[in-house]
């Protein structure tokens, strides 16, 4: 028998207030859940804001309060680029570059894969999900899952060969045969290829589109500028695809599934004092995955998104009240952490870091723990100078943006990342649970710092003096 949401949401604390389920649907059997946090309520409070603000009042009516009640859950696959599993039945396509092709070097390839995790890591501004980026929001003006799946932007795929010819066969043919559906054309004379644009440690030089050509086959690129390249050529391109990548998985015939059971946990008994803890749920069935599976007996999953619409919009009021993305959590994956090493001389007892410091993992004098510092604008300041010749090394965490946010060198986190991504195979349907904390001004007023350009300084000041 499938629990009931309610009992769920009971061992939620405020760290966890979304889950979502895959459950067979014969037996009824939970095959797979993940649990995690989301700002829900600091979205869901936008509309509490318009109010508090003037912009309606709650007699008003439907039309005003619909923007601001959830009615619907969806699905989406942002931050995959393929459905494609390993041997293990994990997901392989993520991140928002392509995979490295087979013949690629070993180097190659851990690059590309550091380079495709960090990018899905990273498409959302707080880890565990807190909405999403609007500099990295699926190249959408306004929040969102994606485009629906019916109009998802085509597959960009790569295509690797060794530079030195003028001719290149593409594995399948460009988009529309058009040769504007080429992405770009990169040649690394080095061999590294698949990084970020904006590492500027990669060589590279980019073949303007007026240097290449495309033939009415759609398949082969000629580079006609003349020059013998050397190195690895990249060629993205766009292709028609059937596979749900990069979107939210309802189109026209299958629109978001109607929330079925909402409940309300009265101030007495929520998990925080002068909060109600408000629960929505609802199944996406078996029929409505269907449609997305294409080929394969499953689909993978990445996020979903609370609604006040059933359909796609494209505006600025699109119905969107709450976004979340399958991650792990802070306490399963961590932070990049950097390390650097001095030798004591009897006299110096400042050492500065060369990042600026998130956090402090550890110090340590001729190969012990020492406690005994203070850190004083990024400088390390013992009380004693180290003794002379003696090795110091600092082990932290970095608030730099050269760095990826949570560190995808390490293949354990990578793993971690796959293992979240949920499946959701043939006979199986998806249950999504959130729980919401409503409280007062106070918790209100944290809006003002992810809404800046909305709620100004001086509004909330006014607020917060009464």
């Amino acid at each position: 028998m499938i629990e009931n949401p309610l009992d769920i949401v009971k061992r939620l604390d405020v760290k966890q207030n979304v889950t979502i389920r895959i459950i067979d649907e014969p037996t009824g059997k939970v095959v797979q859940e993940h649990v995690g946090h989301n700002s829900a309520t600091n979205s869901l409070l936008t509309g509490i804001a318009h109010y508090l603000m003037g912009d309606g009042v709650f007699n008003q009516g439907g039309d005003i309060l619909s923007a601001w009640v959830p009615q619907y859950i969806s699905l989406g696959t942002m931050g995959l680029v393929s459905q494609d599993a390993d041997e293990d039945y994990l997901p392989i396509g993520i991140g928002t570059t392509p995979l490295a092709p087979s013949g690629a070097t070993a180097t190659e390839q851990e690059l590309n894969t550091v380079l495709r995790y960090t990018e899905y890591v990273n498409q959302t501004p707080g880890f565990g999900a807190d909405g999403y980026s609007d500099n990295i929001n699926n190249d959408r003006e306004w929040f969102g899952l994606g485009l629906p799946y019916s109009d998802k932007p085509a597959k960009v795929e790569q295509y690797f060969g060794d530079a030195g010819s003028d001719t290149y066969t593409l594995s399948s043919p460009v988009l529309d045969k058009a040769a504007s559906n080429i992405v770009s054309i990169i040649v690394y004379p080095d061999g590294v290829i698949n990084q970020d644009m904006h590492d500027t440690s990669i060589n590279r030089v980019g073949i303007s589109a007026s240097n290449y050509s495309l033939d009415a086959s759609g398949t082969k690129v000629t580079i006609t500028d003349g020059t013998s390249y050397s190195g690895r050529i990249a060629i993205q391109y766009k292709v028609e695809s059937s596979e749900a990548v990069n979107c939210e998985l309802i189109k026209t015939s299958t629109l978001r599934s109607k929330i079925t059971y909402r409940n309300i946990i009265p101030e007495v008994q929520a998990e925080i004092p002068n909060t109600l803890d408000v629960i929505y749920s609802a199944f996406i069935s078996t029929g409505a995955l269907k449609e997305y599976r294409g080929d394969n007996d499953y689909v993978y999953i990445t996020e979903a998104g609370l609604w006040s619409r059933s359909y796609y919009d494209t505006s600025g009021d699109n119905g969107l009240l709450a976004g979340y993305r399958i991650l792990p959590t802070d306490d399963e994956i961590y932070d990049v952490r950097l390390e650097q090493s001095f030798v004591g001389d009897g006299v110096t007892t400042t050492f500065e870091l060369d990042e600026d410091v998130n956090e402090i993992l550890s110090v340590t004098v001729s190969g012990e723990q020492v406690i005994a510092y203070d850190l004083i604008d990024n400088n390390i300041v013992f009380s004693e100078a180290p003794e002379a010749s003696a090795p110091i090394v600092v082990t932290y965490t970095t608030t730099s943006t050269e760095y990826t946010w949570k560190d995808m060198t390490k293949e354990e986190n990578r793993q971690k990342v796959q293992q979240s991504i949920l499946r959701i195979g043939k006979n199986q349907v998806a249950q999504v649970i959130w729980k919401l904390q409503l409280g007062g001004l106070q918790q209100l007023n944290g809006l003002r710092y992810i809404y800046p350009s909305q709620y100004p300084e001086e509004v909330w000041n006014i607020w917060s003096s009464h």
